[in-house]
């Protein structure tokens, strides 16, 4: 919770502090419930306890891990309930779009051999370093509306325009999607600016795929066990307004096995 709370700090206030306060909730629950004991119990209140019993403890835990369940539940009830039905296929073939949405289109085209010699390392010297990152953040939900105000960015790219911020996060949130580790959607608002939204790609230990996933994470410099990414639940928990629905195509192991010789040139550079 204090690593989710200190991702989001200046990024997204609401959830900056939501979960601040999800760090002492167990013991905010464990004072009231220590409170109603005395209560309860009709002792005098200049004689109730300063200090909290360990039953109070317990029963705080049990109280706050069922409230979470409850929550749990209510989530993936709405999540199903917002979910947009398929598109029903256009009779002919739809016009290029334009902006954003014919960006991400041209981007998602593009096979991962394609993609990297399109967009070398060297001509984005901020590419490598921000991808790490989102490897290592502990956010469920990548939103490239919020993390265009992310300290990386601010520092790195000051006087850049929103073009170019918005440049460099589509390229990072695409370049782990074709390396299979991320999946990407646009959001489906039907007004106001669309954004595309990533979740990483969930590795349970002792997949077949582990040792290529390690090869490519190696590059970027990120040690396994520095891999941040949730749980196929945990994608159901705090889901976004207009976030899309995420779906993770079978590992592909021929293109993972590819991917270090691909990303040779990404070697060694900061």
């Amino acid at each position: 919770m204090e690593t989710l709370q200190e991702e989001n700090y200046l990024v997204q206030h609401e959830a900056s502090k939501r979960h601040g306060k999800l760090k002492g909730k167990h013991l905010r629950l464990a004072l009231n419930w220590a409170n109603l004991q005395s209560a309860f119990a009709a002792t005098e209140p200049t004689a109730w306890p300063t200090t909290v019993s360990a039953s109070a403890m317990q029963a705080a835990d049990l109280l706050g891990k069922y409230c979470e369940g409850v929550t749990d539940v209510i989530y993936k009830f709405i999540a199903r309930s917002s979910q947009s039905p398929e598109p029903a296929p256009a009779a002919q073939q739809p016009r290029e779009e334009r902006g954003m949405v014919g960006r991400i289109a041209r981007l998602r085209d593009l096979p991962l051999a394609a993609f990297l010699e399109q967009h070398p390392v060297a001509s984005h010297p901020h590419l490598k370093p921000f991808t790490a990152l989102l490897l290592r953040m502990h956010s469920i939900w990548l939103d490239s509306t919020l993390l265009k105000s992310h300290c990386f960015i601010r520092d790195h790219l000051p006087q850049a325009s929103h073009e170019e911020k918005m440049q460099l996060i589509l390229l990072a949130f695409f370049c782990l999607e074709k390396l299979q580790l991320a999946a990407c959607g646009l959001s489906t608002n039907n007004s106001g600016p669309r954004k595309l939204c990533a979740c990483k790609r969930h590795l349970p230990p002792g997949a077949p795929h582990l040792a290529a996933v390690q090869a490519v994470l190696s590059i970027f410099e990120v040690p396994l066990e520095q891999y941040c990414a949730p749980s196929p639940g945990e994608l159901q928990r705090d889901v976004p307004n207009a976030a899309p629905r995420l779906d993770f195509p079978p590992f592909d192991g021929a293109v993972a096995a590819a991917a270090p010789a691909l990303l040779n040139p990404w070697r060694g550079v900061a």
